[in-house]
């Protein structure tokens, strides 16, 4: 059954407030904590050094009491048959660390129970690991092979670093969150850290690739706004009007919530995410429900849509209606940060000339400081929830119509070269052009980005067909009544024209846009009609031409196989 996020707010007590608030002080000092450890045993891996990240992953005391732990470390008795039950446990580790079996980067033996053996075999791997390493980029561009020369040492070290420093910094949260009646904390599912598939720190370690393929070095970074924690629900949390929150102290469990839309029938809660958002509270609530809850009926199934992401305008919309082949044009346009730039330039000048906190001094904040930069923290969630309002909005009717066609083009959200220059390609970054800041700051206030995603979950609820990075080639010039190349070509400022070929007038972006959807549905259609004919074609030949076997009359008897 699918789930869906439900975000209310909750008004807790000034006591749960500082219980609530302690709590997030604790998420935030256990992400700095796990980076900085990961930061420094990263740094002995440089250097060519693994006794460091050895001894610290083997150091790391567990809980014993796990029986999913207990079976892996009782099956070692099958992979080292000479091993006595009290060297599983260590044998278990270094398993984890190298793996096991011929691909694994380090072959395990008895005598790697040592530990200086075990370092005096990784460490010239890991020097010459890293020395081919560095020799291929001092190589120059045209002679440098494409693939990278394999680090299995390093990123197995790397790993064990990782979830070290996650597992340290858990143990260290469970130690901090001790009840009054001894009831451990640790039943809590802090996603902030811990080496599980979903926590925060495991995947700033490990991105995916989409996420490297737009610069994520894998490096998670300190003072990290870890504004919510999360637990796993499996009862009953809501009573009328309050949530039961685990996190909080026995006797004070039951907050006051907002239920200001309704929660669907049969719904099942699955966990609850505790946020802070600019002095407020919120309660976000994963619920599993049924498909029919899940699914939104379209408004327009007869009608497609084509969107152009543009300079000036933010959204420039061509709508299809398929019955009547008449096409609308509207424009969409959004910039809170803009519209706000003026007061968070007030407030943040007003604040430069006040005594604000100092961790190095010693010095704390004056209280004046502290209701200035609550002003400008709720000024920013203002932003940010106008921003969301309009693209959950805006998404919601897009998601409406049959066929959605988004241009992959998006506003410039960095400067170029300052990547360059930060890896050595380059000595120096040249300046962009005139307005760069101003216009790098547009492209993140309109967040095409985010709309994409948004329109593609919900269009995923009405069953409507999307293309989120549509073909955009020559929408722009060409005229979409005649299909010739008359119009602009480089000129940002020319904004209307009109076609040399048929005497058409344009507008550049509703043009753009429209050329998108009929180019999108163009391919779609054309996709349908080969997979069609490949589906009605009739098979040709013998089998053994069509599928590289033998065909069934000249198959061999069973006896012969």
């Amino acid at each position: 059954m699918p789930n869906l996020n439900y975000k209310y707010a909750i008004s807790p007590t000034a006591p749960q407030r500082r219980h609530l608030s302690r709590q997030m002080l604790q998420c935030r000092l256990q992400w700095n904590r796990a980076t900085a450890t990961r930061k420094r045993l990263k740094g002995s891996l440089t250097c060519y050094k693994a006794r460091p990240v050895l001894a610290a992953a083997l150091s790391l005391t567990k809980a014993e009491s796990n029986i999913n732990r207990q079976n892996a470390i009782a099956a070692m008795a099958d992979v080292f048959p000479d091993a006595t039950p009290e060297q599983w446990p260590t044998l278990f580790e270094l398993k984890r660390i190298f793996g096991c079996g011929p691909k694994a980067p380090l072959t395990l033996t008895l005598r790697h129970l040592d530990l200086d053996i075990v370092i005096a075999d990784c460490e010239p791997l890991l020097r010459a690991e890293w020395t081919a390493f560095r020799a291929h980029w001092r190589l120059p561009e045209d002679d440098r092979p494409k693939k990278l020369p394999s680090r299995p040492i390093y990123f197995a070290l790397l790993r064990a670093a990782s979830n070290y420093a996650a597992l340290e910094a858990k143990q260290f949260m469970d130690r901090a969150f001790l009840s009054d009646r001894s009831r451990a904390r640790s039943s809590i599912r802090f996603d902030v850290s811990g080496n599980g598939a979903k926590s925060r720190f495991n995947k700033a370690c490990n991105p995916s690739p989409d996420q490297r393929r737009i610069g994520n070095p894998g490096d998670p970074r300190f003072k990290r706004r870890v504004e919510s924690f999360s637990y796993q629900e499996i009862g009953q949390a809501l009573n009328g009007d309050h949530i039961k929150l685990k996190s909080l102290p026995v006797g004070m469990e039951h907050v006051r919530i907002c239920l200001h839309r309704p929660i669907p029938s049969q719904a099942k809660l699955q966990r609850v995410t505790v946020t802070q958002e600019a002095q407020k509270w919120y309660a976000v609530l994963v619920l599993e429900v049924s498909d029919a809850a899940y699914r939104l009926e379209a408004q327009h199934p007869n009608k497609a849509i084509g969107l152009d992401p543009g300079a000036t305008t933010a959204i420039t919309s061509a709508t299809l209606d398929f019955n009547t082949g008449e096409v609308n044009n509207k424009k969409y346009d959004w910039r809170p940060l803009e519209k706000n730039l003026a007061a968070l330039e007030q407030i943040s000048r007003r604040l430069s000339g006040m005594i604000g906190p100092d961790r190095r001094k010693g010095q704390r904040a004056s209280q004046r400081w502290l209701n200035l930069n609550a002003q400008r923290s709720s000024l920013h969630a203002k932003i940010r929830n106008q921003r969301q309002d309009k693209l959950h909005k805006l998404s919601r009717h897009l998601a409406d119509h049959s066929f959605v066609a988004i241009g992959h083009w998006e506003p410039p959200r960095k400067v170029a070269g300052r990547a360059d220059f930060k890896h050595g390609k380059t000595e120096e970054v040249l300046p962009g052009f005139k307005g760069i800041v101003k216009v790098r700051r547009e492209g993140r206030d309109r967040s095409i980005a985010t709309l994409r995603q948004m329109t593609a979950e919900k269009a995923e609820r009405t069953g409507s067909t999307i293309l989120t990075h549509a073909a955009e080639y020559n929408t722009t010039r060409q005229c979409s009544a005649c299909k010739e190349l008359t119009g602009p070509q480089g000129d940002r400022s020319i904004r209307h024209w009109t076609c040399s070929q048929c005497g058409v007038a344009h507008d550049r972006d509703e043009n753009a846009a429209l050329n998108i959807l009929l180019l999108a549905l163009n391919g779609v259609e054309q996709s349908k009609a080969e997979a069609d004919s490949v589906l009605e074609k009739p098979a040709q030949g013998t089998a053994e031409e069509l599928y590289g076997s033998p065909s069934p009359a000249e198959a061999p008897p069973e006896e012969a196989i």
